[in-house]
């Protein structure tokens, strides 16, 4: 679920802000990787950043 949002997310503008308030509504997601290292990103975070990776990379392209 958490993947699915953040991926509708970095979609376009639009979605991006409908992401983020389902993101807001849905809280923290909690997922057990058992005796992992691996990590569950907030869904929030991950779609700004990459929404300002994408920003950043559209500018770069144009100069």
């Amino acid at each position: 679920m958490n993947s699915a949002l953040i991926a509708i997310g970095m979609r376009n503008p639009r979605l991006e802000q409908l992401a983020l308030a389902a993101a807001a509504r849905i809280g923290k997601v909690k997922v057990d990787h058992g005796e992992t290292d691996c990590r569950t990103p907030g869904a929030s975070s991950y779609i700004l950043k990459a929404a300002a990776r994408a920003k950043g990379g559209a500018r770069a392209k144009q100069e």
